[in-house]
C-alpha cells in the first residue's frame, strides 16, 4: 500500500506539473486529500487518484496522459476521463463532480464549481474544497456509491478519520 501510494504521489506530481503549464486549473478529490489524514503511511490505500479539472484543457491531457503510455479506459463518456497504465497508475480525471444522473440538488450545487473553491497558496492553477464543502462532496459521493450498489467498511473509515481531525473546526 505505501510503495502504491508512493508511485500514484509521484506521478500525480507529474500530471499536475502538466496542468499548471498548461494553465489547466485542477482540484485533487477524496482520497488524495483524506490520505494524508490517517495517522500513518500506507494505511489509505487507493485504487486511483480522482482529479476534477478545467474542461478546456482536456485535449491537451489526453495528448499528455496519452503520450507517457496512459491507455484511455473511457473518454467523453460521463462525468470523467479515465487512464490506466501498469503496473498500478490509474487516474479518473473529472470533468464535472455530478451529473443529471445524480440525487436531486447535486448537480445543482456543484454546477458552477470553482465559485466554492478556494486558490491553493502554493499552486498557481491548484485549487481545493473548505473543509465543509469537502466533507459535503465525500458524504453524497459515499451516498452515490452505497445508493448504486453499495459501500464498504472504507467510507465510513474514512469519514471517522475525517470528522475525528476536523470535529473541531467543522461549522456545523
Amino acid at each position: 500500500a505505501i510503495c502504491k501510494n508512493l508511485l500514484l504521489d509521484a506521478e500525480r506530481e507529474e500530471i499536475l506539473r502538466f496542468m499548471e503549464k498548461e494553465k489547466i486549473w485542477y482540484l485533487p478529490l477524496k482520497g488524495i486529500i483524506l490520505k494524508e489524514l490517517y495517522p500513518k503511511a500506507g494505511m489509505c490505500q487507493m485504487a486511483d487518484n480522482d482529479i476534477l479539472y478545467d474542461t478546456d484543457g482536456q485535449e491537451k491531457l489526453f495528448a499528455f496522459m496519452t503520450s507517457r503510455g496512459y491507455r484511455e479506459v473511457q473518454i467523453k463518456k460521463g462525468n470523467h476521463d479515465i487512464y490506466k497504465k501498469p503496473p498500478v497508475y490509474n487516474y479518473e480525471m473529472h470533468t464535472s463532480l455530478y451529473g443529471p444522473y445524480s440525487a436531486p440538488g447535486w448537480e445543482a450545487y456543484y454546477a458552477d464549481v470553482k465559485q466554492r473553491l478556494i486558490k491553493d497558496r502554493d499552486k498557481e492553477y491548484g485549487w481545493h474544497f473548505c473543509d465543509e464543502d469537502f466533507y459535503i462532496y465525500f458524504v453524497t459521493h459515499a451516498y452515490k456509491h452505497y445508493a448504486g450498489g453499495g459501500t464498504g467498511l472504507r467510507s465510513l473509515l474514512d469519514s471517522y478519520v475525517y470528522l475525528r481531525k476536523k470535529r473541531e473546526t467543522l461549522h456545523w
